[in-house]
């Protein structure tokens, strides 16, 4: 078996999910939404900086 073939067979079953169960189908998802929340909050924290948004606390 050549390494392109070793490295195939081990990346598909990462690719679609079908290694590690449910602990690590978990932390996939948590890592996906983590990185949106910072995105999001990254995004937030640029438009107040430059005054494209305006943000009180009342």
């Amino acid at each position: 078996m050549s390494i392109a073939s070793k490295f195939k067979n081990w990346l598909h079953p990462l690719h679609n999910g079908s290694i590690g169960d449910q602990p690590l189908r978990i932390l996939w998802v948590l890592s996906g939404v983590a990185t949106a929340l910072l995105f999001a909050l990254g995004l937030f924290r640029w438009l107040i900086k430059t005054k494209r948004f305006k943000y009180t606390i009342s």
